[in-house]
């Protein structure tokens, strides 16, 4: 074959799943000396505010098609679903760190919004996938996982001994996937995290952007069993903990119980 890409699928997708669609070909030609041609990212699920220029910010923001071919004849193009299986199953995920080095120069050659770390703490970032799942039927609802997964986590690294203390980031949604308004639920979902005894802030339907390079810039990153959070931790240099789903995990994650 002499070039890779991917097409639009006849489904919606949210920028999760569509930049691991991409980089899972674009990591698997730059691993078997194919060429990659880019993509741009199509219509995008979570777009709350509708916004006309949601999906071109995003191809700004990843910025995964710098360098790389976008205008081939569709004849010599190979149309692939994604290289997911190809990581997943017949090698490993930690192939990924190949190309980290050279996703992280694309990443930051464009602007990024400013991190509210802490370097007094070491910053841990939580992401809680609520927004879509809870509430309503959806074909991902099975993706949801406990409140008590997560503040089990949080409880465990603060009980850790180290140098600095730990600060939680809680990074969430309180809104419905098509939308954009809040769910009808009684009660206040984050209760439990409200009343933790930890130092947490609470990061609620907040800018998808702001969120995602929290993520990837996390001391410590828990993720969700979502595609966005997932994408981060691929490219992450520090410590993941990875909530099992159907994308395995690198080699030397840490797996959450």
């Amino acid at each position: 074959m002499k070039y890779l890409s991917t097409k639009y699928l006849g489904f919606g997708d949210g920028v999760g799943s569509q930049i691991q669609r991409r980089i899972s070909i674009w990591t698997y030609c730059k691993l078997n000396d194919i060429q990659y041609v880019h993509t741009p990212l199509f219509e995008l699920e979570h777009n709350y505010e509708k916004d006309n220029k949601f999906e071109n910010n995003w191809e700004t923001f990843f910025n995964l098609g710098c360098g790389e071919l976008k205008d081939v004849n569709t004849s010599e193009i190979n149309y692939v679903e994604h290289m997911h299986d190809y990581f997943d199953k017949e090698n490993s995920p930690n192939l990924y760190d190949k190309v980290r080095d050279e996703f992280r120069k694309k990443y930051f050659m464009t602007e990024k919004p400013k991190l509210m770390y802490d370097d007094n703490f070491i910053n841990v970032a939580v992401h809680v996938r609520r927004g879509d799942i809870v509430g309503r039927k959806h074909r991902f609802k099975k993706r949801g996982t406990s409140d008590e997964y997560f503040i089990s986590l949080m409880e465990k690294l603060n009980q850790e001994t180290t140098i600095k203390p730990y600060k939680f980031y809680v990074f969430s949604q309180n809104k419905t996937a098509k939308r954009g308004f809040r769910m009808k639920k009684k009660g206040d979902i984050f209760e439990k995290y409200r009343n933790l005894d930890l130092n947490i802030e609470l990061m609620i339907d907040g800018c998808p952007f702001f969120d995602f390079h929290h993520l990837i810039s996390a001391d410590v990153l828990i993720t969700s069993k979502s595609s966005f959070p997932y994408v981060a931790g691929l490219f992450s240099t520090n410590r993941v903990i990875y909530n099992k789903f159907w994308h395995k995990p690198k080699s030397y994650w840490e797996v959450g119980t």
